[in-house]
């Protein structure tokens, strides 16, 4: 319950998340620094991406944990951060 008090908390933070803001990258930008931090020394295979898109200036956020069992299974997690 702390971390996700703490994770809200955080998202707060930023003035607006609005995918068409004037600046709509800065809480990317942390997003991405934050999740190289979580993972940071993990024992998995992790890579984390920017994706630029055509319809909007937010870019989208692609991080991918590749298993060591069963690596062809996908699991597909989202959610908007605007």
């Amino acid at each position: 319950p702390d971390n996700l008090k703490n994770l809200v908390e955080w998202l707060s933070s930023f003035p607006t998340r609005y995918n068409r803001a004037p600046n709509p990258n800065i809480p990317v930008e942390a997003l991405v620094s934050r999740l190289k931090e979580m993972t940071a020394g993990t024992k998995w295979p992790i890579e984390i991406q920017r994706i630029k898109h055509k319809s909007t200036p937010q870019d989208s956020v692609h991080l991918r944990i590749l298993g060591s069992e069963r690596p062809e299974e996908v699991l597909v997690l989202g959610g908007h951060f605007d």
